[in-house]
């Protein structure tokens, strides 16, 4: 059997987030589940491996072939050229029919851009002329906004409506789908919860025990690289709330 699997690869090695721990869990999970099962990992070949996806790759090398590509139009060649059984991405390109003679495995992972289109914070992470303009887009005309990112979302799910099958993560993105776009084939929809990856901190660090948190149960981190984890408006909140207290 053989499975086209994305092995994610990152412009910048330092960045791990969500979606390279789901697909490196994805990715491990498969080479464990069937010793027979060859697995196809594309990726661009200009764009260097995150660390951790590449010491999977290492231990399971004798299940996994590299193959370079280009473009996303490089793929139907190498389903044909390897007899590829499924092709499975862990974040398809909405924007890209995926006409190929095997199965069909897509994660989907919300519609973040139709339920938060913007906010007003937003205009601080943007770094040029071409990402603002887009703010202001999406703040000004932001019905005509969502409604052409639920058409992506309704093109995407018609050009893929044969052999095929979609992970959702959350019962919520299950009833945000069918909110949005309520002729939509559920039966080819599944609610699989994504795997958890289980962190031992055995060092005790300073900045636990500089802020008394380290007989604390729960630890937030929230991620700031992108407006959408409202850290901003977080913070703003915060500071808010302690301002108003009177001592």
């Amino acid at each position: 059997m053989d499975l086209t699997c994305p092995v994610l690869k990152l412009e910048k090695k330092e960045k791990v987030d969500g979606l390279t721990i789901y697909t490196q869990r994805v990715l491990e999970e498969l080479c464990m589940a069937n010793e027979e099962m060859c697995i196809i990992g594309i990726y661009y070949q200009n764009i260097e491996f995150e660390p951790s996806t590449l010491n999977i790759i290492q231990k399971y090398k004798k299940k996994i072939l590299l193959v370079p590509i280009k473009s996303l139009d490089d793929i139907g060649e190498i389903v044909k050229e390897y007899c590829v059984d499924i092709f499975y991405s862990s974040l398809p390109d909405l924007r890209t029919t995926y006409i190929f003679d095997c199965k069909k495995i897509f994660s989907i992972h919300g519609m973040r851009a139709v339920e938060i289109p913007t906010d007003k914070y937003e205009y601080t992470y943007c770094h040029s002329p071409k990402q603002y303009m887009v703010y202001l887009y999406k703040r000004f005309l932001e019905k005509h906004y969502v409604n052409k990112r639920i058409e992506v979302f309704k093109h995407f799910f018609q050009s893929h409506n044969e052999n095929v099958q979609y992970i959702i993560n959350t019962k919520h993105t299950q009833f945000t789908l069918m909110s949005n776009i309520p002729n939509l084939n559920m039966d080819k929809f599944t609610v699989w919860t994504p795997p958890l990856n289980h962190y031992n901190f055995d060092a005790k660090l300073d900045i636990f025990q500089q802020y008394q948190v380290e007989d604390k149960k729960f630890i937030l981190i929230v991620m700031a690289s992108r407006w959408e984890k409202m850290l901003i408006g977080q913070l703003k909140l915060w500071i808010d709330s302690i301002a108003s207290i009177k001592i």
